[in-house]
């Protein structure tokens, strides 16, 4: 996934050669899915065997009114959304049920297992936000890449480290 230093172990880089032929094509699925690369990436490192198991999941993203500005940062936070989710498919049984919700980026991220039950979820907004008295909303893309890029002004110290300086003062991020 994420830029490494090749091993000088040759059995560990066949292995993580064989590894990353296996994860491709699913990696390119979730891509074309939606999902973002540091979702994918994250996914990976989280959960790869349910990866295996449902190769071709449908994220749906909730947040904070004010993301990137404001973003869920504990389960707490996260957990009247994933009550609300789980308990709305309770008398559905024509959807199938989340595969997993947890908080990603600082928004909710829903793991659906086909676009019809994500539509679903979708759905569920304007009755989610009078349910847990937040006026949650789905985050753009472009919100979540400025979350990610303005990462370290947030937490200076925590990824100082893999920044790159350019001589014009600007900084890219190294993955």
């Amino acid at each position: 996934m994420g830029k490494r230093k090749p091993s000088n172990n040759p059995a560990l880089r066949k292995e993580m050669n064989k590894l990353a032929k296996k994860q491709a094509p699913i990696t390119s699925d979730l891509l074309e899915n939606g999902f973002t690369r540091h979702e994918v990436e994250k996914l990976w490192r989280r959960c790869a065997d349910l990866l295996y198991e449902h190769p071709s999941l449908v994220p749906v993203r909730f947040c904070l009114p004010n993301y990137p500005r404001e973003w869920i940062s504990m389960e707490s936070q996260m957990q009247p959304f994933r009550d609300f989710i789980n308990d709305s498919f309770l008398d559905q049984p024509q959807f199938s049920k989340p595969v997993s919700i947890f908080f990603h980026g600082g928004y909710v991220l829903v793991l659906m297992e086909e676009n019809f039950s994500a539509n679903f979820v979708r759905d569920l907004l304007p009755e989610m936000r009078r349910a847990i008295g937040i006026e949650a909303r789905q985050p753009t893309l472009e919100e979540i890449g400025i979350f990610h890029v303005t990462w370290a002004e947030r937490s200076p110290g925590m990824f100082g480290r893999k920044r790159k300086k350019f001589h014009d003062g600007s900084h890219r991020w190294d993955y």
